[in-house]
């Protein structure tokens, strides 16, 4: 907390906004951080806050581990914008359980939506085309890979199933985290 406030001081009378990206449950700490900044400096402002795959609003199998580290380090049990937070981007993925939409946030971006749903096509092909059935169920095991989706907000997703002769590349960085960092340089922003 003294960190995000010291930072605040430091540029508050540069003209410079304050962005924060975090991962994962680093989200959940800042969320957590800015409520209390929030409270006891009402004049410290967040311009942006960008969160990639966190668990704030965690799914059924997550969940449990979540409540337990809220309760555990006296977290916000509540999901809510803060109101020294100008804008709040969340970028998830279905397929990484760890994240999911915020509703706080001001908006939400699924990177792996454009995908569709290839594990049904690929579970469907599976029951008719017995001779595909291992390269199917590879296919189906790198398309599902929770580690890879939760870590591919950095380095992107990338697989190739090969029984439908089809390549995966999601690129999140440069498409949608990296585009929002580099606003606060531009001219127009400030």
């Amino acid at each position: 907390m003294p960190q995000l406030i010291a930072v605040y001081d430091t540029y508050k009378n540069t003209g410079r906004p304050i962005y924060i990206l975090a991962h994962s449950w680093g989200a959940v700490i800042m969320h957590d951080v800015m409520h209390r900044v929030a409270k006891i400096r009402p004049d410290v402002q967040i311009d942006k806050f960008i969160t990639i795959g966190t668990p704030l609003m965690s799914r059924w199998m997550i969940s449990p581990i979540t409540n337990y580290q809220v309760n555990k380090f006296h977290l916000l049990k509540v999901v809510s914008k803060p109101v020294n937070l100008r804008y709040w981007k969340n970028i998830w993925a279905r397929r990484d359980p760890f994240s999911n939409i915020v509703p706080a946030a001001d908006l939400n971006v699924q990177i792996d939506e454009s995908l569709g749903f290839p594990e049904i096509y690929l579970t469907s092909l599976g029951a008719i085309r017995m001779d595909l059935r291992l390269q199917i169920d590879m296919d189906l095991l790198h398309l599902m890979n929770v580690h890879a989706w939760h870590k591919s907000y950095y380095k992107g997703f990338k697989t190739i199933l090969k029984s439908i002769n089809r390549k995966i590349d999601v690129e999140v960085f440069d498409s949608q985290i990296a585009p929002e960092i580099a606003a606060c340089t531009s001219k127009s922003y400030l």
